[in-house]
């Protein structure tokens, strides 16, 4: 007997980042709003599967940062998802054979994940300096950015988002890069602000008129399917144009959106942000839960 398909619940930041699909992508999120779990955990997971054999890079301030808060949240998520650890992917060893082969192998893979088709992702501390350097990625997450040095990034790790363009070039996420994180309380740790004034916000609508235009013509096609109606070449040739139109915008986008934890109070509840309000003080909970 056929088993029921799992439903994944997604809460309207999380699905909205990824029906954009922006090429350069800044979340800037409070406090248990899913930006690892479901956020960056598809973000990931989507370019090791579709670059095959590809190399990514998840920046974190500290290994001990990385292994503690940032990896958990990817792996758990995966497992929900159905991708398993010693089955679909490993870490920090040499992957078996029956797993495909990186097309840039690393030096070493103590701090690396090895999906089953040879995809990589390397994690990049910013605590070992040069880490990044020789390296050639394909799209980066840089996670908890307001405590990423913005310099040594600029300098080591952000010219080795390059990506293999032989391979990869025709997909909008080649060369992509998120950027996670809550509200900084520092100039140092604002550095990623500005890329507010980068977003263009006609181009993101045109994405989200795109995405839903795809979404109506192929319902469209399901029901004359459904009917036994022949689906016309013009039908056909208008849902193809469409995809490439979308890939094009993707590929030069840039979406910036800031959230405050109130975005998920159907999972938090009303106590949680009341606590929150109460325990900490009026500047934390302005950052760090209402992302002013």
């Amino acid at each position: 007997m056929e088993q029921p398909k799992k439903r994944i619940y997604f809460n309207s930041p999380q699905r909205l980042t990824q029906l954009i699909g922006a090429n350069t992508t800044v979340i800037v999120a409070e406090r248990r709003t899913g930006k690892t779990d479901s956020i960056a955990s598809p973000f990931v997971l989507r370019n090791m599967q579709r670059m095959p054999g590809s190399t990514g890079g998840i920046v974190v301030p500290t290994y001990k940062h990385g292994l503690t808060n940032t990896i958990p949240g990817l792996l758990a998520a995966w497992k929900r998802w159905g991708f398993l650890n010693g089955v679909h992917y490993v870490i920090g060893r040499k992957p078996p054979k029956p797993f495909g082969k990186p097309i840039i192998e690393p030096a070493e893979y103590e701090h690396v994940i090895t999906f089953y088709n040879g995809s990589c992702a390397i994690i990049i501390s910013q605590d070992r300096p040069g880490s990044s350097k020789s390296l050639t990625l394909s799209w980066l997450l840089i996670d908890e950015a307001k405590f990423i040095d913005y310099e040594r990034l600029k300098d080591e790790t952000l010219p080795a988002n390059g990506g293999i363009k032989s391979y990869f070039g025709h997909h909008s996420f080649n060369h992509s890069v998120m950027i996670l994180s809550d509200m900084p309380q520092t100039q140092k740790g604002s550095w990623f602000l500005h890329y507010h004034d980068k977003m263009d916000p006609d181009l993101i609508e045109t994405i989200k008129g795109t995405v839903y235009e795809i979404w109506h013509v192929k319902q469209r096609i399901r029901k004359m399917r459904a009917e036994g109606i022949e689906v016309t070449r013009h039908l056909r040739n208008y849902l193809l144009r469409l995809d490439d139109q979308l890939n094009k915008m993707r590929s030069v986008a840039v979406y910036y959106k800031e959230y405050s934890s109130i975005e998920n109070l159907q999972l938090l509840g009303e106590s949680y942000i009341k606590q929150m309000k109460r325990d900490l003080t009026p500047k934390t909970f302005q950052t760090s839960i209402l992302c002013q």
